[in-house]
C-alpha cells in the first residue's frame, strides 16, 4: 500500500501562512507522477455533467462565488504551502525525487461554452493543464463524452496517457 497523499494536518505556522486559523487537511483528487520529468500533477476533478460546466469566471477574479470552489487555483499562498508540503512528503517517503515540479490541473466533464477560449488561455498563462471530456479543441483532453461511456474508466491512467 502506498503512502497517504492527503496533506497532513497543518501546523500553526502553515495555518497562519495560508490565512486559515483552523485549516483542514487538503484532499487532492488525483496526484500523478512522471519520474522522467520529476513532475507531479495535482488534478482537481469536477464532473458538471448536469450543468453548463466550469466557467472562466471561477478563475479570472470576476466572480468570487464561482472562485470559492477552486481554492488551490485562486489562492497562490495556499497553493504554495500545500504544494511545498506535498513535494516534501512524497520525497521523504521515496514516492518521488526531491524538489519535484508541481503542476496544477483541472479535469472536468464540461466547460461553459462561451468561456472556453478564455479559460484555456488563462490555464496556459498559468502553466496549468485543463482536461475536458467533452471537448476536442487543441489543448483539451480528447476523451469520449462521459454520457456515452458504457464502462468504468480510470481517469488517472487516461490523464497520464495524454502526457
Amino acid at each position: 500500500m502506498g503512502p497517504n497523499i492527503r496533506e497532513g494536518r497543518a501546523d500553526q505556522g502553515r495555518e497562519r501562512a495560508i490565512g486559515r486559523p483552523s485549516s483542514p487537511r487538503w484532499e487532492l483528487d488525483i496526484v500523478a507522477y512522471s519520474a522522467r520529468d520529476n513532475l507531479l500533477r495535482v488534478v482537481e476533478c469536477k464532473s458538471y455533467l448536469d450543468s453548463p460546466g466550469v466557467r472562466a469566471t471561477a478563475f479570472d477574479g470576476s466572480n468570487p462565488n464561482h472562485a470559492e470552489r477552486y481554492k488551490l487555483f485562486n489562492d497562490p499562498e495556499l497553493r504554495r504551502v500545500v504544494f511545498n508540503r506535498l513535494g516534501l512528503q512524497l520525497a521523504e517517503c521515496g514516492a518521488c525525487r526531491p524538489d519535484p515540479k508541481i503542476r496544477l490541473c483541472l479535469a472536468c466533464g464540461r466547460v461553459y461554452e462561451s468561456g472556453r477560449t478564455k479559460l484555456r488561455a488563462h490555464f496556459a498563462a498559468q502553466d496549468w493543464d485543463l482536461f475536458c471530456a467533452t471537448s476536442n479543441a487543441t489543448g483539451f483532453w480528447n476523451a469520449p463524452s462521459i454520457s456515452k461511456c458504457r464502462r468504468k474508466r480510470n481517469i488517472g491512467s487516461r490523464i497520464m496517457a495524454t502526457s
